[in-house]
């Protein structure tokens, strides 16, 4: 019961800020002035900013899609574990 109150309050919170800065309109705040044609343009981002970004994106792809050959690489070492018999048997002769 309190999880489910504590969601509703958070929605809540979450579509008021949505409303406020994607409905300016709203409660009679004034539209967004039209872009000039001498209106600056804003900067292209730095590589050195999305290059983290870019990066992580990366290796979720390839753990997305390499998940296959990770499943198997692990499916051989939990039987190794399970099976103990060619570790005893490679210590104690």
């Amino acid at each position: 019961m309190v999880a489910l109150l504590v969601s509703l309050i958070t929605l809540q919170s979450m579509l008021k800020i949505f409303n406020g800065v994607f409905s300016p309109t709203i409660k009679g705040h004034p539209a967004p002035a039209e872009p000039s044609a001498t209106a600056v343009l804003p900067r292209a981002t730095p590589l050195a900013l999305t290059a983290p970004a870019l990066a992580l994106a990366a290796v979720t792809l390839t753990l997305g899609l390499g998940a296959q050959g990770l499943l198997s690489l692990s499916e051989v070492a939990a039987a190794g574990l399970y099976d103990t018999s060619a570790y005893v048997e490679a210590v104690l002769p």
